[in-house]
C-alpha cells in the first residue's frame, strides 16, 4: 500500500517530498531526514510504500498521492518542489520527481531499476526477496522514463559497485550531478551525517 505517512506543514518557499525506504527508513538513518528538514524549516510530505514494492503501482494508486502532494504545495504557497530519498526511497524520489516535474531531486544510493531483468543483468540480487512479492513493474526501469526536467543530484558510495552501476547507467540520460563518497558503500547518507556534510547538502539542493 502506498500512503502519505505524515505532513510537516510549515510556511515555506520549498516543499520537500521524502520517500521511505525498506522498513520505512528515511536516509538510512532512523528519523534523519525528518530531523534535518525540521532544522531547515522546510515543509515536507513523507511518502511510505508499505508493500516495499519500489513504488511499482498503477495510476489508480499513484495519482491520488500526486494530487495530495500538489494540493499541499498549493495550500502552503510553496514555490519549489524537491524530492528526496535513500535506496528504495531514492528510486521513489527519482520516479515521483520526474512525474511531478520537481525543481530538484536528491537521491541517495538509489536503485535506478527494480525490474528483475535489469537487476539480474547488473548482477544485483540484493532485493530478490522483495522482488518475489512485486506483482508487476509498470515503471521498473527509470532509464525507460523521460529524464527529469529539474536538477538531479545523486549520491552514492564508490565502495559499492552495484550502487555505482545503478547510478552510472542513467547519469548521462538524466544529466545527473554526482556526489561520490570514496570511502563508503551503501551507507553514504550516514557517512555524510557523521562528517557534518548531510545538512549542508540538503540545504544546497532544497534551497536551489
Amino acid at each position: 500500500m502506498l500512503a502519505i505517512a505524515n505532513i510537516q506543514r510549515i510556511p515555506s518557499d520549498q516543499l520537500v517530498v521524502a520517500f521511505g525506504g525498506v522498513r520505512h527508513g528515511y536516509g538510512g538513518i532512523k528519523g534523519e531526514f525528518r530531523q534535518s528538514l525540521g532544522k531547515l524549516g522546510s515543509a515536507a510530505v513523507f511518502v511510505r510504500d508499505d508493500g516495499c514494492r519500489w513504488y511499482q503501482y498503477g495510476p489508480e494508486e499513484l495519482q491520488p498521492i500526486f494530487d495530495q502532494i500538489q494540493a499541499v504545495k498549493a495550500e502552503l504557497g510553496a514555490r519549489r518542489l524537491v524530492c528526496l530519498g535513500n535506496s528504495m526511497g531514492g528510486f521513489g524520489a527519482l520516479l515521483f520527481g520526474q512525474r511531478l516535474g520537481a525543481d530538484a531531486i536528491l537521491s541517495f544510493v538509489p536503485q535506478t531499476a527494480i525490474d528483475p531483468e535489469v537487476t539480474t543483468a547488473l548482477g544485483d540480487d540484493r532485493w530478490a526477496a522483495y522482488q518475489e512479492n512485486i506483482p508487476a513493474y509498470p515503471h521498473g526501469d527509470l532509464l525507460k522514463e523521460p529524464p527529469a526536467a529539474g536538477r538531479v543530484v545523486m549520491c552514492w558510495g564508490a565502495k559499492d559497485p552495484l550502487d555505482s552501476a545503478h547510478a552510472e547507467r542513467i547519469a548521462d540520460a538524466w544529466k545527473v550531478e554526482p556526489v561520490v563518497i570514496r570511502s563508503v558503500g551503501h551507507d553514504a547518507a550516514f557517512e555524510l551525517r557523521e562528517k557534518g556534510r548531510l545538512l549542508p547538502l540538503l540545504e544546497s539542493v532544497i534551497g536551489g
